[in-house]
C-alpha cells in the first residue's frame, strides 16, 4: 500500500487495535488517503484490540451503507473511531489528528542500553498534572497521544 494509496478512490473502512504492530501506518495512509480527496467515505476505527478483525456487525453495517445506501447511522458518524486508554472510552473525531493537538516527539531509552524500545503511551492525570506510563507492546512506528 505504501506507494499505492494514491490510487484508491473506493469508500476505505480500516480497522486496527492499539496493541496491533500496523497502528501508526493505519493512522497515516488513513490521514494520507484523507488529504488526497478521492472519496468521501475513508473511515478509520483504533480499537482496544491487538491484531484482529473487525466485529462482523460494523462490516455489514458498514457495506450496507456503502452498497445499498442503508440509514443505519455511518452517514452521521465521524469518520475517526478511536479507543481513548485511560478514559476507556471511544471517541468520535472529524479528522486525523484530532483539531487542536500538536505532535509531541518522545525520547526513550532502556536501563540496558537498547536503542529500540517498543511501547504503546497512555497518558493519564494525577493531581492535576499528566504523568506517561510506558506499557510493552509489539508496537512500532509513531504512536499518538490523545490526553483526555
Amino acid at each position: 500500500m505504501r506507494d499505492k494509496y494514491q490510487r484508491i478512490k473506493i469508500p476505505v473502512y480500516i480497522y486496527a487495535g492499539w496493541w496491533d504492530y500496523f497502528t501508526g501506518p493505519t493512522l497515516k495512509y488513513y490521514k494520507l488517503m484523507w488529504e488526497l480527496g478521492h472519496t468521501p467515505e475513508i473511515y478509520v476505527w483504533i480499537d482496544n484490540t491487538g491484531h484482529s478483525q473487525m466485529p462482523i456487525s460494523e462490516y455489514i453495517r458498514w457495506l450496507d451503507w456503502v452498497l445499498k445506501g442503508a440509514d443505519n447511522g455511518m452517514k452521521n458518524q465521524p469518520p475517526v473511531r478511536i479507543f481513548l486508554q485511560g478514559a476507556n472510552e471511544e471517541r468520535f473525531y472529524s479528522q486525523w489528528p484530532p483539531a487542536g493537538t500538536r505532535p509531541v516527539k518522545y525520547y526513550f531509552h532502556s536501563l540496558e542500553g537498547s536503542r529500540w524500545i517498543c511501547c504503546l503511551l497512555a497518558m493519564t492525570r494525577r493531581h492535576g498534572t499528566r504523568t506517561i506510563r510506558a506499557t510493552p507492546s509489539s508496537a512500532s512506528g509513531e504512536m499518538p497521544i490523545i490526553v483526555a
